[in-house]
């Protein structure tokens, strides 16, 4: 489009005539301009978004050519890309009635109807414009396909684009536009089927192989998106997508001294972005080399000082190591970037937990919940803390509330249970525990974790070795 753009400037028989036409207005004279002379002055002036100069480049040729229908489309064209759609839709009914077959009338009024969100009108009229054409019908398809798709009728988009491919089923443009359809429709599956075909008639496109890659990736293809990433890099050794991504795909698949390598050569050709050295250090963690991850999550912070996630990294491997004062510098220091992140609040709750800091826990973990309400380990870790502050009720209280959205979990229900045990409410602390383990048991070795001497009470005894025969 810019290149149209800058062919029509270079015109020099246009910008003669648009010179002559605003020499014209400076002094207020009259010059006769012919139809195409005005078609182009509009032309310049629309490819400019001069709207208001476009506007009145049609009034006077309205006056020297009242009965030129090409004129009378052009101005209904910028009345359509100044969104004064009334107007239009008023000259296009009027040409109508005199050129019914006219494709640009058509056509325009189809955009209208579009533009005003009347599907149903403006896709009579797409058709309508589409059984004028006989040749380059395939244009006109995609134009039609591109406008429903920017105005985000994306089912009525494919339905075009499969008339195209039913047309031309060779055409690369449209099962190009099929395929990242389909992708963005989240049917991966069809997305690369035509991503293939595209590819069969254009093996050299690295911009498919990219495409390709990633939809494998998405639906947990890694070794297939790897192969695609290295065919689009074996295309363009420079492509710094295809690097960064590959090297996602190879964490994804477990690779983590390849991915970091992958890594490594996206940082050769970006060496600023911060993202790739917290994804290094990240696949250094996953290889327990926390020296490396730390050395790469502060070289993270040293691209971008207000990187929370390169904080928040250092202070789970402090964490990991027991150092808990360090730790929590660092998990603070991501939150003081990020205040409302449930993660950041959660770890901070539980590091202030273990360190018995018992009021701070609280206040960090009734945050976690506030913010993220469908997180079960946040509600009956803020329990457990309530409790031992010696805060029975409120605890019990906590899990109820937790209850409101998540009344089927079975950790909380077992969690309640100990609680209810706690405070001597036997009886509907076994209603709990029951239902608890109907839903889940898995929780048993956790909640036993919290509760160390629950595992020998009697009722719960029998019920684990009831769950057990």
């Amino acid at each position: 489009m810019k290149e149209e753009k800058d062919n029509f400037f270079e015109d020099n028989d246009v910008n003669e005539t648009v010179n002559r036409f605003e020499r014209m207005l400076r002094k207020k004279a009259q010059l006769y301009f012919d139809v195409e002379e005005f078609e182009s002055i509009i032309d310049y002036y629309l490819v400019k978004e001069k709207y208001a100069s476009a506007i009145q480049a049609s009034d006077y040729a309205c006056n020297q050519h009242p009965s030129s229908s090409s004129i009378q489309i052009k101005r209904a064209q910028i009345f359509i890309d100044n969104k004064r759609l009334d107007e239009a839709l008023k000259i296009l009914n009027s040409l109508e009635k005199i050129e019914s077959s006219n494709f640009d009338v058509l056509f325009l009024k189809a955009q209208v109807y579009l533009f005003k969100k009347k599907i149903d009108e403006a896709i009579m009229y797409f058709e309508l414009s589409l059984d004028m054409v006989y040749e380059g019908r395939i244009d006109v398809i995609l134009d039609i396909a591109n406008m429903l798709d920017q105005n985000q009728y994306l089912s009525h988009a494919e339905k075009y684009l499969l008339k195209g491919i039913k047309e031309e089923p060779e055409n690369k443009s449209v099962i190009f536009e099929l395929a990242f359809l389909n992708e963005r429709f989240d049917r991966m599956n069809k997305a690369i089927k035509y991503y293939d075909m595209y590819l069969d008639i254009d093996p050299f496109s690295e911009i498919a192989w990219f495409n390709m890659a990633y939809c494998y990736n998405n639906i947990e293809k890694y070794k297939k998106a790897i192969d695609a990433y290295d065919f689009a890099l074996a295309l363009n050794p420079e492509y710094t997508s295809a690097h960064f991504n590959k090297a996602n795909s190879l964490a994804n698949f477990g690779d983590f001294k390849e991915s970091i390598n992958s890594y490594f050569e996206f940082v050769e050709l970006e060496p600023d972005y911060a993202h790739a050295y917290y994804y290094i250090a990240e696949c250094y963690v996953k290889l327990e080399d926390t020296s490396q991850a730390l050395k790469y999550y502060l070289k993270a912070i040293e691209k971008d000082k207000d990187f929370s996630d390169a904080y928040f990294g250092m202070g789970l491997i402090a964490l990991s190591e027991e150092k808990y004062d360090e730790s929590l510098d660092f998990v603070i220091r991501a939150l003081e970037i990020d205040k409302a992140n449930p993660e950041y609040l959660f770890v901070a709750g539980k590091i202030l937990l273990k360190t018995r800091k018992l009021k701070g826990a609280v206040e960090m973990l009734s945050e976690t919940v506030k913010i993220d309400k469908y997180d079960i380990e946040a509600w009956y870790t803020l329990a457990y803390a309530l409790f031992l502050s010696g805060q029975i009720s409120e605890a019990i209280d906590e899990i109820k509330k937790a209850f409101i959205d998540n009344k089927q979990d079975g950790d909380l229900n077992l969690h309640l249970a100990a609680l209810l045990i706690e405070q001597g409410e036997e009886e509907e602390a076994m209603l709990y525990f029951s239902r608890g383990i109907g839903f889940d048991a898995s929780g048993l070795d956790v909640l036993y974790e919290f509760y160390p001497l629950l595992r020998y009470h009697p009722e719960v005894m029998a019920l684990v070795s009831d769950l057990k025969k």
